[in-house]
């Protein structure tokens, strides 16, 4: 009885091993899908007679093995810190969610490019500067990694913040593209409680707590703090912007547009037109060097640049529990669409040959 329990006790801790093991490995093949074919080409025997004294020389002469793929890493939604509960946000960009899988795809030896496919409006200005130096930091460590930026419905505000740090922005013709700017929308009530009698029986410490508050009348004071606070902010978007896409803004450019709509900027808004906040359509914001070129899909954009052999893999974001059970909920609802197409199919073969309802005999 004790040697069965022994077995049956080493049979659970070798199937825990191999679980684990075949997670490590399928972790690791996430990261290098040839992790495998280098491993084992390792183990290949040596012909011809051995060299004698250091070999190190021969290891460092062996040629790296060639970058052949590309990551695509696909960015969809608003942009906003990470949540703490472990349910996850469905629909969150922040630098905690892909950091992850950018380092692996640009530390990966055989990865020749990282494309992100961005469809974003926009969201937290820290998390964009997160994840905007994030990239430029991992492109600075991996000078021969392509960074690429493919949007598709959206590319704006925070969304082209983070587009910005790479070294090409492709955009559809109807992607909407910039926004490069910062704004706080807000409302006031205030004369709406006075006539409804409702009153405002808010208490701060500190005479700025409440700022710009909706409830209470206008503040000149408070309205210039939050505007030198919003002018801060923008000025951090144009200086990153500026120092990764140089002198492919054309300001000139957007302000002529700008005038041809009726805005008539002065001469110091026309240095600097493209930061306005406006937005534009995928053609012409390649007119204006937002971005580098049109696509129109992004498999067949990926091999008209590396090539026909090339290979694109999809590096998944984490994943919060939302995010598993619906990807759980997907996976049974298509093995359950196979399962009754099976049945169908055996229905009517069965049916053809005896003659049943259905029957073409």
């Amino acid at each position: 009885m004790l040697g069965r329990v022994r077995l049956l006790a080493s049979g659970a801790f070798a199937g825990f091993g191999l679980a684990k093991a075949s997670s490590i490995l399928s972790d690791k093949l996430d990261d290098d899908p040839d992790f495998l074919q280098n491993i084992f080409s390792s183990f290949k025997p040596q012909t011809g007679k051995p060299q004698t004294g250091d070999t190190s020389s021969s290891d460092a002469a062996k040629p790296p093995p060639p970058r052949k793929n590309v990551a695509v890493i696909k960015m969809t939604g608003q942009i906003s810190a990470p949540t703490p509960s472990p349910l996850g946000g469905t629909s969150s960009i922040n630098l905690d969610r892909y950091n992850t899988q950018l380092t692996s795809a640009f530390r990966s030896p055989t990865t020749a490019a990282v494309a992100i496919e961005m469809n974003s409006p926009g969201g937290s200005p820290v998390q964009s500067a997160l994840l905007y130096n994030r990239l430029r930091a991992l492109k600075a460590q991996h000078p021969q990694v392509q960074l690429l930026v493919y949007c598709t419905d959206v590319c704006a505000s925070g969304g082209y913040y983070i587009a910005a740090a790479a070294d090409e922005i492709h955009v559809l013709p109807s992607s909407i593209v910039g926004s490069i700017g910062v704004v706080s929308p807000s409302i006031g009530v205030s004369e709406l409680l006075r006539k409804n009698g409702i009153e405002d029986r808010t208490l701060t410490a500190g005479s700025s707590k409440a700022g710009d508050s909706p409830l209470v009348p206008s503040s000149p004071i408070a309205v210039a703090k939050k505007r030198a606070l919003l002018e801060e902010l923008h000025d951090d978007f144009k200086g990153a912007v500026t120092a990764a896409r140089g002198d492919k803004l054309k300001h000139a450019d957007a302000a002529a547009l700008a005038r041809r709509c009726g805005d008539r900027k002065s001469r110091k808004e026309r240095a600097s037109a493209l930061f306005d906040g406006s937005v534009y359509a995928g053609r012409t914001a390649v007119s204006l060097g937002l971005a580098d070129g049109l696509y129109e899909e992004l498999g067949s954009a990926l091999k008209q640049k590396f090539g026909d052999d090339v290979k694109v893999r999809e590096l998944k974001s984490k994943a919060g529990l939302l995010e598993k059970l619906q990807a759980m909920q997907e996976a049974n609802a298509e093995a359950s669409a196979a399962a009754l197409w099976r049945e169908a199919k055996l229905a009517m073969s069965n049916g053809t040959a005896l003659g049943g309802p259905g029957s073409l005999v």
